[in-house]
């Protein structure tokens, strides 16, 4: 009887395991974007930044392109600028290599702001949205 429970332990254990992974693994989020041959990915690998996206994103207030666009500018040069004095190390982690003269799409533009925001709101970390 104890070996059948610790066979079923062992089997929930994998399974939930598992599960989390793929949990993990559908939360990170990449949006892709295509200009001539070029292909512009954001990937952001905070797990919690999908459900504060959710909860703190309102279509009906939504920005225009170019206020996305401007705000991003903005935002990536002082990560940038965090990131060259190591300021936020845990956070700011990479070089963000956002172009002013790429024409981005606005899903990517409006994803880009909104982590900024989450980052901005959840860490404390100051980038002039």
């Amino acid at each position: 009887m104890k070996r059948t429970i610790f066979i079923w332990m062992l089997v929930l254990l994998a399974s939930s395991a598992t599960f989390a992974q793929e949990i993990a693994e559908k939360e990170a989020t990449t949006d892709t974007v295509s200009s001539d041959s070029l292909t512009y990915n954001l990937l952001i690998e905070d797990i919690y930044f999908v459900q504060w996206y959710l909860l703190n994103f309102d279509a009906s207030k939504d920005y225009t392109h170019e206020y996305y666009r401007l705000k991003n500018l903005a935002a990536a040069q002082a990560w940038n600028d965090l990131y060259l004095t190591g300021q936020y190390r845990d956070v700011i982690n990479a070089w963000l290599n956002y172009l002013p003269e790429v024409a981005y799409d606005m899903e990517l533009d409006r994803r880009l702001y909104w982590y900024f925001r989450y980052v901005s709101t959840q860490y404390g970390i100051p980038l002039q949205l």
